[in-house]
């Protein structure tokens, strides 16, 4: 079975990689040799990158399929070129086409491939500087482009060889022809009766449905579908209408072809050596060994009350390092991380090291969202979407999806924006939104679901986190300012009917490094809130931006002939967790149980009052200045268990723990080599205990890396 499957794979691998791959290499004369002079190989610029398309797992057109495997079959070596611009096939000419232009002019230039163990990468030979757009793709005579991907690539004048262009090609719509899916799906069980099928996305021509088995088939079919990879989970029931069996998978769609053919390594799918093709097949055993609450599902519960969510996790980009943070990175640093994902937002019934992004159920990359009804509430721009839990996962509810923009819309406030702020309450939304008129109005709004009424109040300022609860049946609406002087917490009581919000008296706390007993050179940001029980969790971090970063020095001399040499390279990634007690009479944070700790996680180095800054200050000019008591650099990797390196987002909701979304690096210079150790990471804080476990995951977050000669961190 696992030979025939990866016999197959190699035949999807072919398909999602060499369509790219022609792309790249048609019109190309010659392959990048390795007796290249060193001359030649100085008037190029060497770029590479990953090609990638597709999913591991679903549904293709056979058509498609067979053609590329049987006619790009060189392809599976080492090194290998093609230069043909067309494969004759059975319905006509195949078109594969490669453009790269600059300053608005097709160049053409060198190119070779290589075969990886994860997947198809590619080496080309540009031909000057600038700003390079390659674009490439598959098309046919009548259709046009059916497949189709560019990426952009800048050249500098020294030709500075670039290791991070990855090449993305996907199922591009062709005006006026549509594709089709005609998939069988087979059961072979005693139970289940019907299946039922929800689409992640509203998709013209793709409705939510149900199909009945007749002799063990059901035919899964659909005409006049748009290209595209659709999402779509299927579930699989009983005659008393019991859920048996969930899964999700992809289907692929080209326009003028028919999607036929089902792939993976899914349970269900069963290699057939006859038509050299995978069958969905499912079985009483598949059935049994099911899990009624799968990956990124949780078993419902009939109260509204949110005991425990699945894990949330997204990636902002597919790659960490911005191009001029990967031009630093030299053959000699050593680089952990910079992790390559999909981008876009996914949930998880339980996470690990090789958790990743492979199915986003929203492509919102730096999400805000929250959690509430049996929904995941996610913003994007000023729409709320709800994702509905069910027992294969959140599934899009598009009786759900609520354009806030309209709805604080009137004659007189013609364009309001909305904040990046979302919060639910007791059947309710929370956001912010402001208008100019003769400056900044600010408002809070209340969105009630189950009318579609809101309900607004005026605020003084922009509120930059918002988080609504309760706490002895009073209303609570935590919130965060953040002005030139620094970030300041709010904790306000809040009266609310079915036509008024009223805003109490709000208590204060300002944020500041030295009330932590941290080096004044600590810059702090809120993250996030979160109540559980009677206590207000509130995480804190730390990064430094481009310019924030320094070489801390030693004085080896005497005082009055100071020798300053460098000794660490400091760059900020810290992070931790706050608490206040909602029943103490004052709104300031508690110390944990160890009676002195104030904020849980934040690694300090108890040795920096040796350590000295070389900075400008006014009126003195370039000096070293001396850094002070704990200041918050990087915990130490060998300690990194014990430490937040950036506490973001709670994205969990679970008993008696917290759940963080823990992002950040440990950033040495070594030897004037950067030494980067990417931390995406799952924290998690047992309450009983206060103690902290960490898990890898292979995402992103939000954080990116960039700048050159001094690489930092920007959110």
């Amino acid at each position: 079975m696992k030979n025939t499957f990866y016999r197959f794979k190699d035949k999807i691998e072919t398909v999602v990689a060499l369509i790219a791959v022609l792309g790249f290499l048609s019109g190309c004369s010659n392959i990048i040799s390795n007796s290249r002079s060193d001359e030649d190989t100085k008037k190029e610029c060497i770029i590479s990158g990953k090609i990638s398309v597709g999913s591991s797992s679903g549904a293709i057109s056979s058509q498609v399929l067979n053609v590329f495997s049987e006619n790009c079959s060189s392809a599976r070596s080492a090194t290998s070129s093609f230069d043909t611009s067309t494969i004759d096939i059975s319905f006509g000419s195949l078109y594969v086409t490669l453009n790269g232009s600059v300053d608005g002019k097709t160049k053409s230039f060198n190119a070779n491939i290589t075969k990886t163990e994860s997947g198809w990468a590619y080496l080309a030979a540009i031909p000057s500087s600038g700003e390079w757009m390659l674009v490439g793709g598959m098309s046919t005579p009548d259709t046009g482009w059916i497949l189709y991907g560019s990426s952009s690539v800048t050249v500098d004048e020294k030709l500075s060889p670039i290791s991070d262009a990855d090449f993305f090609v996907s199922p591009r719509p062709v005006d006026g022809v549509a594709g089709k899916i005609n998939l069988q799906i087979n059961n072979e069980t005693e139970t289940v009766t019907s299946v039922f099928y929800e689409w992640a996305e509203e998709i013209d021509g793709l409705a939510n449905g149900s199909l009945t088995f007749a002799d063990g088939v059901a035919t899964f079919a659909f005409d006049e579908v748009p290209a595209g990879s659709h999402e779509v989970t299927l579930i699989f029931k009983d005659s008393s209408n019991n859920e048996l069996y969930s899964c999700k998978e992809v289907i692929t769609v080209f326009s003028g072809f028919i999607t036929d053919s089902w792939y993976g390594e899914s349970p269900y799918f069963q290699y057939d050596e006859v038509s050299n093709s995978y069958r969905f097949i499912l079985t009483d055993s598949i059935i049994e060994s099911y899990e009624s609450t799968p990956a990124g599902a949780l078993a419902l519960v009939e109260d509204t009350a949110v005991t425990s969510t699945p894990y949330v996790l997204w990636s902002s980009t597919t790659d960490e390092f911005s191009s001029d943070a990967r031009s630093c990175l030299t053959a000699d640093s050593v680089t952990t991380g910079g992790t390559t994902t999909m981008a876009g937002l996914q949930v998880f019934g339980e996470v690990n090291e090789s958790t990743t992004i492979t199915r986003p159920i929203s492509a919102e990359s730096n999400p805000v969202f929250c959690f509430g009804d049996g929904y995941l509430w996610i913003l994007s721009g000023s729409t709320v979407t709800g994702y509905k839990q069910s027992y294969s996962g959140y599934v899009k509810d598009y009786d759900n999806v609520i354009d806030l923009e309209s709805l604080v819309k009137t004659d007189t406030i013609t364009s309001p924006y909305l904040g990046d702020v979302l919060a639910y309450y007791d059947g309710s939304l929370y956001f912010i939104w402001y208008y100019y008129s003769s400056g900044y109005k600010y408002n809070l709004s209340r969105y009630i679901l189950s009318s579609g009424n809101v309900v607004t109040v005026s605020i003084d300022d922009s509120w930059n986190k918002l988080y609504v609860n309760s706490y002895n049946n009073t209303p609570l609406a935590v919130y965060a300012v953040t002005s030139s002087s620094g970030t300041t917490i709010y904790k306000c009581p809040l009266t609310i009917t079915d036509t008024s919000i009223t805003l109490g008296t709000a208590e204060s706390y300002e944020v500041a490094a030295e009330k932590f007993g941290f080096s004044s050179l600590t810059s702090i940001n809120v993250g996030d809130f979160l109540v559980s029980s009677s206590k207000l969790y509130v995480l804190l971090y730390s990064h430094s931006s481009y310019s924030g970063v320094y070489d801390l020095y030693i004085n080896s001399g005497t005082e009055g002939e100071p020798s300053y040499t460098r000794e660490k390279y400091f760059c900020a990634s810290n992070g931790g967790i706050l608490q206040f007690d909602l029943s103490a009479t004052e709104f300031i944070p508690t110390v944990w149980s160890d009676g002195s700790t104030k904020v849980l996680g934040w690694y300090t180095d108890s040795e920096s009052s040796s350590y000295y800054i070389h900075t400008y200050i006014s009126g003195e000019g370039n000096v070293y200045k001396a850094v002070g008591d704990n200041l918050t650099i990087q915990p130490p990797l060998e300690e990194a268990g014990n430490w937040f390196y950036g506490a973001k987002k709670f994205i969990a909701i679970k008993p008696d723990e917290l759940v963080i979304a823990d992002e950040g690096a440990y950033i040495d210079k070594t030897d004037g080599n950067y030494n980067i150790h990417s931390k995406n990471r799952v924290v998690t804080v047992n309450l009983a205990s206060e103690s902290i476990s960490a898990t890898d995951v292979n995402v992103t977050f939000s954080t990116k890396f960039g700048g050159c000669g001094s690489i930092g961190m920007s959110d």
